[in-house]
């Protein structure tokens, strides 16, 4: 059993033009090390932009998000998860394969690097968000990576950190006590208690 303690307060991509796609060899006449690595980089989808006219309000630019715009923006990231290692700076390699080692169970996991540290992780489904946070204390080459949901309007920037989550075990906790009272008031022993994990909830 586990239950989550509290929490701080708070793409790359590639691809080469499509008349410019071939498999390098070597001069043996076997594929090269560097055109093994291009045949791995998946190309990315581009977003192409359109011009729409300026509004002028007195003479001043107004920007106007519709609300069907925001519902697409959120569609896109709600599975998201804002991520960075504390007093470490990964590179997005680094972090990219650790993370897909770590959640290979969960499906597929784009990696978004947003500079100075700050990660974001697209994951398929809600599912597949609940099951990276509940997998526990997290660390990067010894180092707590810290783990939380995208909410619309968050701002992309890693915040002042007073208190870290943490997961806590009962491992011979009897099931009679599986309950919200009782689990409460033994989790506010050591802090503000958050929720269950899954299993215990269930």
């Amino acid at each position: 059993m586990q239950v989550g303690g509290l929490p701080p307060d708070n793409g790359p991509g590639g691809g080469a033009n499509t008349q410019n796609q071939r498999v390098e060899t070597a001069k043996d006449g076997g594929q090269s090390y560097a055109g093994v690595l291009k045949q791995k980089i998946a190309p990315y989808k581009r977003m192409d932009l359109t011009y729409i006219e300026p509004q002028l309000v007195d003479g001043k630019p107004l920007v106007e998000i519709s609300y069907s715009v925001n519902v697409a923006g959120e569609e896109r990231w709600k599975h998201t998860l804002i991520g960075y290692v504390l007093g470490l700076c990964p590179s997005f390699a680094d972090m990219e394969g650790f993370v897909k080692s770590r959640w290979a169970e969960l499906g597929v996991v784009r990696v978004h690097l947003m500079g100075k540290g700050l990660f974001l992780f697209q994951l398929e489904s809600e599912d597949a968000k609940q099951g990276a946070l509940e997998k526990g204390p997290c660390s990067f080459s010894r180092h707590p990576l810290i783990l939380r949901s995208w909410t619309v309007g968050m701002t992309l920037e890693k915040p002042d950190v007073d208190n870290l989550p943490i997961w806590v075990q009962y491992p011979h906790l009897p099931i009679d006590l599986w309950t919200p009272e009782a689990l409460s008031r033994i989790s506010s022993q050591m802090g503000k208690p958050l929720f269950a994990d899954r299993n215990t909830s269930e």
